[in-house]
């Protein structure tokens, strides 16, 4: 399970996160979506160790993560981050090995699991055609990709990713929200795309001025009002023809 418990973080005066509290559960998958500057990224960062909160604890499997050694989070989590270098002189290969890093002593070499793990990471973000290409010579969309992989080949037990689908078309951020819901592994999602939360997330968190404005099933969420009030849009929501998910259509 990942626990927040009344996390508040503060900077430069301002409170970015204001005291927000819930789970998500074992293999269950949860988006995190709000508006711009409403704290999700913010919120994403105390749980891979990247922001201290000025209050409040992070619990990965029942352990603190600020109380815990920095590799418990490197071999626990997978994360995408909003920002992220693009200038690896890597191969794509290289750079997805990079996830098993937190799995191996400084003089450990790379053996044969994990030149399988970093195959299979490939694969499922439909890239093993490109694994000798430079890296910083891929697209933006490409790097995002081996980006996702370089999180999976870690095998975590908990995905925290920020803004996956950004660059991505619409091919492959289906693709990427399919490997997401397919591996089930728990995981945290921040994502602007709302049509996207409802179809493959079990359930949304809505952030709003650092604050968690509420947190349900996406037919609960996925609501006229929430559009309203929290987006400052007026819209209508229909059913997917296929499985019935909330769809979001602005007026």
């Amino acid at each position: 399970m990942l626990r927040f418990e009344n996390i508040t973080v503060r900077a430069g005066g301002r409170v970015l996160v204001d005291d927000v509290s819930f789970d998500v559960a074992p293999g269950e998958v949860v988006a995190l979506v709000g508006p711009n500057g409403s704290g999700k990224s913010t919120l994403l960062r105390t749980a891979y160790r990247a922001l201290r909160p000025a209050s409040g604890s992070v619990h990965l499997g029942g352990r603190d993560v600020w109380r815990s050694p920095v590799r418990f989070v490197g071999r626990t989590t997978g994360v995408v981050a909003q920002t992220t270098p693009s200038d690896f002189p890597l191969t794509v290969a290289d750079v997805v090995l990079l996830g098993r890093a937190a799995h191996k002593g400084m003089f450990d070499a790379d053996n044969e699991t994990d030149a399988m793990l970093v195959i299979a990471a490939l694969d499922a973000v439909d890239m093993s055609d490109h694994a000798d290409r430079d890296f910083a010579r891929l697209s933006g969309g490409e790097r995002q990709r081996v980006l996702v992989a370089q999180a999976l080949a870690g095998e975590p037990s908990v995905l925290l990713f920020d803004e996956p689908t950004n660059h991505l078309d619409l091919r492959h951020r289906l693709a990427l929200m399919r490997v997401i819901r397919d591996r089930a592994q728990t995981a945290l999602v921040a994502l602007h795309d709302l049509d996207l939360a409802a179809r493959f997330c079990d359930r949304i968190a809505v952030m709003s001025a650092g604050r968690l404005w509420g947190i349900g099933t996406p037919e609960e969420i996925v609501t006229p009002a929430l559009l309203s009030e929290i987006y400052g849009v007026d819209a209508e929501i229909l059913r997917h023809p296929r499985d019935d998910s909330p769809m979001v259509v602005p007026l």
